[in-house]
């Protein structure tokens, strides 16, 4: 095998039988390695969805509890006015 730089040199390496020769098991052993960090990527993968879905699911959670905490709010105020609007309405009557 020849090797080369950027400087131009060039070498000749003679590689051993044991890397230029393929292994009895050598193409099993790398499918099942492409194959294990295949399956790894898709995991990772939905785990990344689910972990998105979630703060998804969190804000929207937090958008409502939002909402429903001026309503509850805004219901509160609602009564408060039509407790006073009745209490000023008999004073007005008692005149």
């Amino acid at each position: 095998m020849a090797v080369g730089d950027a400087e131009g040199t060039v070498s000749l390496v003679q590689l051993s039988d044991s890397l230029a020769v393929p292994q009895a098991n050598e193409r099993a052993a790398i499918a099942g390695m492409f194959e294990r960090e295949t399956k790894r990527e898709k995991n990772l993968n939905a785990n990344q969805r689910e972990i998105e879905a979630r703060r998804q699911r969190h804000a929207r959670n937090a958008e409502l509890s939002a909402e429903q905490a001026e309503k509850v709010a805004q219901s509160t105020t609602d009564k408060t006015l039509q407790a006073v609007d009745a209490a000023f309405t008999q004073m007005m009557r008692s005149w």
